[in-house]
């Protein structure tokens, strides 16, 4: 009997010695296959080069062009806004750039889902498409770990983090060089106008989230700390909904010193319509109209001196 049980756990051992090798050698060859591909995440670990970076949800990744924010800056640009991905991914991003470039300015599209409650769907969930990081920054292990207290148990296994990602290797793969996420320097253009009829949008309830506040207050200080110049912006949308909070949330970031500009008004009137995909998303016509806009105002402050205060915007002054 003690024969079999030696056997047995002899046996044990060498099945999870084969599975921790299969697994680090999966892991490190989707780590190579998936940083040899050209996209984003790639390019924010390995090849980022720009001054100016654009950041945020799919407001800034549709509405800001790069070629003309570097005619209007003399900046080179590049367009890191990702759909759906609310402060925390951005933190999480602008951390793993950091490792080998700093850049001279952050341009970030403020949305409401920086800074509210919001459901699971526009809060974490969508953080795992940085799962690939996870081994190189630790910022991307702060944000990923703040999920669950399983998550940290889950990265063990090497092949995790690459889970979801065949598909994304597959398709950078079939395009090679024309993927549509890098051929205009990040940008993405939106095709068609809206042509709905207006609904007025009800918003019954809102609630600050402090977490994503003090991340937001963590991407600020990150700015700062590194004299990378931080400008916030909002860009146009067709109908306007009332936000309780931003203007909260504006008089705070101006109180830590960063430039806020609001231009969710500058388009939302009938004769704009032709500009917009849908009520938030500019279309690429509705982009060309607004990109040199806030250009020339992103060359006013970025060649203006401040950025001197220092609280956060959490109300609390950030350590110095």
């Amino acid at each position: 009997m003690n024969r079999q049980i030696q056997s047995v756990i002899v046996s044990l051992g060498f099945l999870l010695l084969a599975l921790f090798v299969i697994d680090r050698c999966v892991g490190w060859g989707m780590d190579r296959l998936y940083f040899s591909r050209s996209h984003k995440k790639a390019y924010a670990l390995k090849g980022v080069h720009e001054e100016l970076l654009v950041m945020g949800y799919s407001r800034a990744e549709n509405h800001y062009i790069p070629t003309i924010l570097e005619d209007s800056t003399n900046l080179t640009c590049f367009n890191f806004g990702s759909g759906g991905q609310n402060i925390y991914y951005q933190y999480a991003l602008l951390n793993t750039i950091l490792l080998h470039h700093t850049p001279r300015a952050v341009l970030l599209e403020l949305g409401s889902i920086d800074y509210l409650k919001t459901s699971s769907a526009s809060d974490k969930d969508k953080l795992s498409q940085l799962s690939p990081l996870y081994a190189h920054c630790a910022a991307i292990r702060e944000v990923l770990d703040s999920r669950g207290i399983y998550e940290p148990w889950k990265f063990l296994f090497r092949s995790f983090a690459f889970n979801s990602t065949p598909s994304d290797i597959l398709y950078t793969s079939l395009v090679k060089g024309n993927n549509p996420s890098m051929k205009m320097q990040g940008y993405i253009p939106i095709i068609g106008i809206y042509n709905e009829p207006l609904v007025p949008e009800q918003i019954e309830y809102e609630e600050l989230d402090p977490e994503k506040i003090a991340c937001l207050n963590r991407f600020v200080r990150l700015c700062k700390d590194n004299e990378i110049r931080l400008v916030v912006a909002i860009s146009p949308a067709f109908q306007i909904a009332e936000r309780k909070f931003r203007p909260k949330i504006i008089g705070r970031l101006r109180n830590c010193g960063v430039p806020v500009v609001d231009y969710s008004g500058l388009l939302a009137e009938p004769q704009f319509r032709s500009y917009f995909k849908d009520v938030l998303h500019l279309n690429y016509t509705g982009a060309e109209y607004y990109t040199p806009i806030i250009g020339a105002k992103l060359k006013v402050i970025l060649n203006d001196i401040g950025y001197e205060k220092n609280e956060g915007i959490d109300g609390r002054r950030n350590p110095s």
